[in-house]
């Protein structure tokens, strides 16, 4: 049986950049929860939060170049099938608000 652990907009961040300096811790806390057998759950808001801490973030840095890119590695990692939607709002305008915030830091 599998055991449902919910991931963390921090966990997420530190994943997908690997210049933060929790990147490395949490790339070994989701290799040994998967090596557990747990299932990673990632709920919309959660994943809604990262995606605004990458921009802050990356802006706040200096490496707003890097948005898209980090972007796309948290698209990849975590494809819109995984996401566990709360909001069916927030599911049907999930594209539209990536592409958004695509077209943001591009301008």
């Amino acid at each position: 049986m599998t055991t449902p652990v919910t991931i963390d907009a921090n966990v997420i961040v530190a994943l997908v950049d690997a210049r933060d300096k929790w990147h490395h811790d949490a790339v070994v806390l989701r290799d040994a929860l998967l090596n557990a057998g747990a299932q990673l759950v990632y709920f919309d808001c959660v994943i809604n939060e990262a995606i605004g801490v990458i921009g802050r973030r990356t802006e706040e840095q200096k490496r707003s170049d890097q948005f898209e890119h980090l972007l796309d590695e948290l698209t990849t990692m975590i494809p819109e099938r995984s996401i566990t939607w709360i909001s069916v709002a927030v599911q049907r305008l999930f594209q539209e608000v990536v592409g958004l915030c695509r077209s943001h830091q591009e301008g």
